[in-house]
């Protein structure tokens, strides 16, 4: 995955007022409610035509109820649909990102709720 197309993942959930950050939250000013993104290269991604799959990873975190991680989830379905995804030319070529599925994450703390989301991302080079 470019650096390219995770500025712009970055950039649409910033403007969405997502709380994100790429790899580490941080330990000071934690929100009710965070997203900490990261991602996994395809093996073998690399086509003849230039292009790579990436899947990028958000994982949802609160304190709050459930209904709070459903409702970043609506918003993330919005930035980077299923059908046809959002597109976007970059430095490099060009990025698709789309929603692929989310998963509730069991955690042994009754104050803490967490769910993880899978975005796929498919990139040509220019």
């Amino acid at each position: 995955m470019n650096i390219e197309t995770l500025k712009v993942i970055n950039e649409q959930l910033k403007t969405s007022e997502i709380p994100y950050r790429f790899q580490h939250y941080g330990t000071s000013g934690i929100p009710s409610e965070y997203w900490v993104g990261s991602y996994s290269e395809a093996i073998n991604s690399n086509g003849d035509d230039g292009s790579s799959q990436s899947t990028f990873i958000l994982t949802g975190t609160t304190t709050e109820d459930w209904l709070t991680l459903e409702k970043t989830k609506d918003k993330i379905k919005q930035l980077f649909p299923s059908c046809g995804g959002f597109r976007t030319k970059t430095g490099k070529g060009t990025a698709v990102v789309m929603y692929d599925n989310s998963i509730p994450i069991p955690v042994d703390s009754g104050n803490f709720k967490r769910m993880q989301i899978n975005l796929s991302v498919y990139e040509w080079e220019a």
